[in-house]
């Protein structure tokens, strides 16, 4: 059970989206993460995929830091802020901006555990833009808004890798502006340990964004109304007791009004 415990602690912090499993009482782990991310194709706002043939496209490079703390065995203190580099470019016209994001911060609470071998947590997450857009620079919503999820995880032994980990969450987010949006998250997670040091994480999500705004943009940043469904894969490696390194990678393979996007991530994993 030892085992089972310390591998599911490090596959759920890998990603911090992963609130499942409680940090634990005065622990606190840190994930500074770098993400590259880039469109060019993209699906209309009927599904229908569209070739841009380089007439377009988008790029960001992304540098956020997430933090939590374990209050007691229940309740964890989260927080996340990120630092963008943006490029969008039509016609053959580049825009680019630099600054903060949207700061997140909240708090997670462990509903019920099933002999400590899976967990149903809640988190609610209030949302603060940190910039003023502008129509050449657009970051954002520049919207405060609030987000509630639910998360289950726990363990699973397979065929592959003997031990397992699975990860389930749906959360609705809601941006309080006039035109919104209002948004459902939901992803489905499996983890493989190969042995002590190494392990890979595969996962399935998306996001269906409703708003009145219907209109479609280069800036990936700024389209209100859309829909999504993204693959991802990480592989985590063991540095030392207290550091992990997460390596990542995802596409985009349908949507509506949104980039066809792929991209990778690198992640430092800290935990006392």
């Amino acid at each position: 059970m030892k085992k089972l415990f310390t591998f599911l602690i490090l596959l759920v912090m890998v990603k911090p989206l992963y609130a499942g499993w409680p940090i634990n009482t005065g622990r606190y782990i840190i994930a500074p993460t770098l993400t590259y991310y880039h469109s060019g194709d993209y699906w209309d706002k009927d599904g229908h995929f569209v070739h841009a043939h380089g007439q377009q496209g988008f790029t960001s490079e992304t540098f956020s830091i997430y933090g939590g703390y374990g209050i007691n065995h229940q309740i964890d203190i989260i927080g996340s802020i990120p630092l963008s580099y943006q490029t969008s470019t039509y016609n053959g016209v580049a825009h680019s901006s630099f600054g903060a994001n949207d700061l997140q911060a909240g708090v997670s609470y462990n509903i019920i555990n099933f002999g400590y071998k899976s967990f149903l947590s809640v988190q609610v997450t209030g949302i603060v833009p940190l910039y003023k857009d502008s129509p050449t620079e657009y970051r954002g919503y520049q919207s405060v808004g609030a987000d509630l999820k639910l998360s289950y995880t726990g363990g699973f032994s397979n065929f592959i890798t003997k031990q397992g980990y699975y990860n389930v969450e749906v959360a609705g987010r809601d941006y309080f502006a006039k035109d919104g949006p209002i948004q459902m998250n939901y992803s489905a997670a499996a983890g493989f340990a190969f042995n002590r040091k190494n392990q890979l994480i595969l996962e399935v999500g998306g996001v269906y964004s409703s708003s009145s705004n219907k209109s479609y943009s280069v800036n990936q940043t700024a389209i209100h109304d859309f829909r999504y469904t993204k693959a991802s894969g990480t592989y985590l490696h063991s540095l030392s007791r207290h550091y992990n390194l997460g390596l990542g990678g995802f596409y985009t393979f349908t949507g509506r009004n949104t980039g066809k996007g792929m991209g990778g991530d690198v992640q430092l994993l800290i935990r006392f």
